[in-house]
C-alpha cells in the first residue's frame, strides 16, 4: 500500500478560526536579549553628553542601529520570519509588521540615517534633539521585541464553541525552524467540510491516528493548508506569546 493511501486530508471549516486561542505552555530562550540593551546603553550615554560632538552624535547613531540589528538577528533566528507559512511577498520587517511584532516606520528612519552616515563621504547634521528621539525609538523597539526574545508558547489550543462544555478542540504545536504545524484534533463531523476552500484549515493524519465515533473524529497530523488559515495560526502563536 502507497503512503499516499494511508494519509487522508481534513478540511475543516475556518469558523474555528474565530476562536481565541489559549496556551497550555510555554518555552524560554537561550540567546542573551540583555546584549542589545548594553549596547543601546552605550550609545545613549553618548548622546545623554552635556555637549556630544558630531562624531560623538554619528557614533551613537551607528550604535543604537547596532542594537536593533543584533535583536533582528536574534528574533529571525528564535522565529525563521522566512519560512513562515502564507507570508506576503516582501522583506522579513513587512512579515513582523503583518504579525503585529512592529511597524516597520519604527525602525526605517533609524537605519536610513546609519546607512547614510556610513556609505556617504560628505558631512551629514546631526541634532542632539534628533538623536535623542532615535534613541527613543531604538529602546521602545527593544521594549517591544523583549518578551519574544525571552520566550514563547510551546502550544495552544482553539475551542468551538468555547462557550459550551461540548466542544470541539484543536491543540497546535509548531516546530519553529520551518514551522510545520502538528496538531491534536477533536472536532465534531458539523466541522468538517467536504471539499477544501481558499480559507479552510487543511490537515493532514494518518489514517491509523484516526478515532471516530458518533459524537467527533479524533485525529492527530499536519497542517497542509490554506495558506490564509496557516498564517492565521502562526498570527495567534505571536498574539498568545505577546500576551504574557
Amino acid at each position: 500500500m502507497s503512503e499516499e493511501a494511508r494519509e487522508t486530508n481534513f478540511y475543516v471549516d475556518p469558523v474555528i478560526l474565530t476562536s481565541e486561542p489559549e496556551a497550555s505552555s510555554w518555552v524560554d530562550h537561550r540567546p542573551d536579549w540583555r546584549k542589545q540593551h548594553i549596547i543601546w546603553e552605550h550609545a545613549n550615554e553618548t548622546i545623554s553628553k552635556p555637549s556630544p560632538s558630531e562624531q560623538d552624535l554619528s557614533s551613537a547613531i551607528i550604535q543604537l542601529q547596532r542594537s536593533v540589528e543584533h535583536r533582528d538577528k536574534l528574533l529571525d533566528q528564535l522565529y525563521a520570519f522566512e519560512k513562515i507559512p502564507g507570508r506576503k511577498p516582501g522583506s522579513k520587517y513587512e512579515t513582523m509588521a503583518d504579525l503585529k511584532i512592529i511597524r516597520p516606520t519604527l525602525k526605517a528612519r533609524l537605519r536610513d540615517l546609519r546607512n547614510r552616515l556610513i556609505h556617504e563621504f560628505g558631512d551629514i547634521p546631526l541634532k542632539a534633539s534628533d538623536c535623542e528621539e532615535l534613541c527613543d525609538t531604538a529602546w521602545y523597539y527593544l521594549k517591544a521585541t523583549d518578551h519574544l526574545a525571552q520566550q514563547c508558547v510551546s502550544d495552544f489550543d482553539l475551542r468551538f464553541p468555547a462557550d459550551q462544555a461540548d466542544y470541539s478542540l484543536l491543540q497546535i504545536e509548531f516546530s519553529r525552524s520551518d514551522w510545520t504545524a502538528w496538531v491534536n484534533a477533536s472536532l465534531s463531523g458539523s466541522l468538517l467540510l467536504d471539499a477544501p476552500s481558499e480559507t479552510s484549515l487543511i490537515i493532514r493524519a494518518a489514517k491509523s491516528r484516526i478515532t471516530t465515533t458518533t459524537a467527533s473524529v479524533r485525529f492527530t497530523g499536519t497542517v497542509t493548508g490554506s495558506p490564509s488559515a496557516q498564517n492565521r495560526l502562526v498570527q495567534m502563536f505571536f498574539e498568545e506569546s505577546a500576551l504574557r
